[in-house]
């Protein structure tokens, strides 16, 4: 794993923990803020441990000439800008779960993405998302979209970098394990399924729906607030795809 020193992201990482404990787990293992990714042990709800490999970065209002007002962004980048591309760490044992996400500080939520589809990545790329879906997501919880990625503003082409669709979701710290378990589940699928999972999450809790089953819940089930069958269309269609 590559890690990158000297950093002063304490407040990064302090709402990170927040937003872990807010969301009902219990961080065994915090994180040095001086060096990233940033990595966390945790016991979730349901009493199961994860490990969590975090590239985290802070989100604010777009604020360069020319920038439109409504527009948001997050830039991956640690330390210089890079002369090569950059690979995540993903876990060869599947124990440990790579997130990639920002940071809002201003407006109190964290805007995600596969992280994935940013490996490799040139340091830096910026994510940028719009005020109407950040606004939906303080309003309902958790909400996802599709973004459409371009290198039309790089002088430099890099071809070794993904630029499909992909999905970016919003949420608010209380819903930060659901967010985990989302990825572990959804990481490397495709932009479509990613949205399916995402749309699905995000009707649950906007009807405020409690799973009343008469069967004891799976634990995957109570993460992510939806029935079992929604979740296996899910990994039937990732093992199809396998």
């Amino acid at each position: 794993m590559k890690r990158y020193t000297g950093l002063k992201r304490g407040e990064i990482v302090g709402r990170i923990e927040s937003a872990l404990r807010d969301s009902g787990a219990v961080v065994i293992k915090g994180s040095e803020p001086t060096v990233a990714p940033f990595e966390f042990t945790l016991k979730t709800s349901t009493a199961d441990r994860r490990e969590l490999v975090c590239y985290a970065f802070t989100a604010n209002r777009s604020r360069w000439a020319g920038g439109r007002p409504d527009r948001h962004h997050f830039q991956i980048r640690y330390g210089s800008n890079s002369d090569r591309c950059r690979q995540l760490y993903f876990d060869p044992r599947g124990e440990k779960t790579t997130l990639l996400f920002g940071v809002h500080l201003e407006m109190d939520l964290f805007v995600a993405v596969d992280p994935r589809m940013h490996s490799p990545t040139w340091f830096p790329r910026s994510v940028e998302f719009k005020t109407s879906d950040l606004e939906a997501a303080r309003a309902r919880r958790w909400h996802g979209w599709e973004r459409e990625r371009s290198n039309a503003r790089l002088k430099v082409k890099r071809p070794e970098e993904s630029l499909l669709t992909e999905t970016v979701i919003a949420f608010q710290p209380s819903q930060f394990l659901r967010y985990i378990e989302f990825e572990r589940l959804a990481s490397g699928l495709d932009c479509g399924e990613r949205c399916r999972l995402s749309d699905g999450i995000e009707v649950s809790l906007l009807q405020d729906e409690h799973l009343r089953p008469a069967r004891e819940l799976h634990p995957l089930e109570m993460q992510l607030g939806l029935l079992a069958g929604d979740i296996l269309d899910m990994v039937v269609g990732r093992i199809g795809r396998a």
